[in-house]
């Protein structure tokens, strides 16, 4: 699917869709993200984050994966590297941006939240 940079731009251009994206780069070398913890972190309710993150799955920016009942999200491998590119300004100018929110796992250690 050819990205198109309008919804690209688009999606990155609320707050919440913005957050989410942050938060999976910064989680990327760690594995994906369960829907119920993104909605923890960020003090969202699940129904919320889970319409962000369906229109981000939509437009090729998020892929998913399901584990039995709970919808895990990542980064897509499959951006294109305008987009990347882009992105990875885009955490790096916005650390700010996960400094304010809750750390993820405090004090959980490795166990899921949705376990």
């Amino acid at each position: 699917m050819k990205m198109q940079t309008e919804h690209f731009f688009r999606c990155l251009a609320d707050p919440v869709r913005l957050n989410l994206v942050l938060l999976l780069m910064h989680n990327s070398n760690k594995g994906e993200l369960c829907s119920c913890e993104l909605a923890e972190v960020l003090n969202e309710k699940l129904s919320t984050v889970s319409r962000h993150l369906v229109l981000l799955r939509n437009k090729g920016i998020v892929k998913e994966n399901r584990h039995e009942l709970w919808l895990y999200y990542q980064m897509s491998d499959e951006l294109p590297s305008w987009a990347q590119d882009i992105l990875n300004s885009c955490y790096q100018g916005n650390q700010h941006r996960l400094l304010a929110l809750p750390a993820l796992f405090q004090g959980k250690g490795e166990q899921r939240l949705c376990s």
